[in-house]
């Protein structure tokens, strides 16, 4: 859902807004760490990071303190994140997001690792597609078929899907495992009566000016972002584990139930 009222503004915000996509970035730059042969054991110390003139915030109750990288990816750790983004190089994180969906220019730059770089919903559902997909990306279909209620075909789109991998199989099961223990374990906890059956990451732009939560069930995969045309923030720096996810658990469930009841092609739903 991209607008409230077309006659009023063809503005779509699925399509057309651009919005920092916080931390359901990290998704990425650790998914690309673990293609290129990281593992999620390996050990980080949680301190302040500066590099030039940034420097990340990270929750004081997690500082000083010994973590994995598989535990900073579903705590959300920010230091950790920008240490694994700057293992891997900037550079490969850049050409990585742009073949797995990302399609807008970002800047190269350490904020970046933490979502700094704004992006549409549209991006954001094709990196979670190809990563839900096993890894493989195909290109996005807007409509697949129309019919008449008599059930009559009067469009259909008939070009040859194409797939490419861009994840490791192994990548893909790791990632997987990471997402789905966001929701057990992490910042996904309003979508833990689903544990088990969704995998996903929430992201919460710098003073709450964007809510996402971006995952995945076993045929839909579901974009929610939350946020003022304005660029103002939530009341009280709420964050996306309180607005987004709880939406995105509600609306999950309802959806699995509409597809297997009609047997539909999946589809990328962007909600607003």
């Amino acid at each position: 859902i991209g607008g409230r009222n077309y006659k009023k503004s063809q503005f779509n915000r699925a399509v057309h807004a651009l919005r920092a996509p916080g931390s359901v970035f990290k998704t990425f730059v650790y998914s690309l760490g673990l293609n290129l042969g990281m593992d999620w054991n390996k050990q980080y110390f949680v301190a302040p990071v500066t590099i030039g003139n940034y420097r990340p915030r990270t929750q004081h109750s997690q500082l000083f303190s010994e973590t994995t990288m598989f535990e900073s990816f579903y705590k959300s750790i920010n230091s950790t994140a920008v240490l694994v983004g700057q293992d891997v190089g900037i550079d490969k994180v850049m050409t990585y997001v742009e073949k797995i969906g990302v399609e807008t220019p970002l800047k190269e730059e350490a904020a970046t690792f933490l979502g700094g770089s704004e992006v549409t919903l549209l991006d954001m559902g094709r990196a979670y597609m190809t990563i839900a997909n096993d890894g493989h990306r195909k290109k996005l279909k807007s409509i697949s078929r129309i019919e008449d209620r008599e059930g009559n075909i009067l469009y259909e789109n008939l070009e040859e899907e194409s797939s490419k991998r861009i994840l490791k199989k192994k990548t893909y099961a790791l990632i997987k495992e990471g997402l789905k223990s966001v929701v057990r374990y992490g910042t996904g906890y309003k979508v833990r009566h689903l544990s088990g059956k969704v995998a996903g990451k929430t992201g919460t732009s710098n003073k709450s000016k964007d809510n996402w939560f971006c995952g995945y069930t076993k045929d839909l995969v579901i974009i929610v972002w939350m946020g003022n045309d304005d660029q103002n923030s939530f009341r009280g720096n709420i964050s996306a584990s309180n607005t987004a996810a709880p939406l995105w658990a509600s609306f999950a469930p309802v959806s699995y139930t509409h597809l297997r009841a009609h047997e539909t092609d999946s589809y990328l739903v962007c909600r607003l």
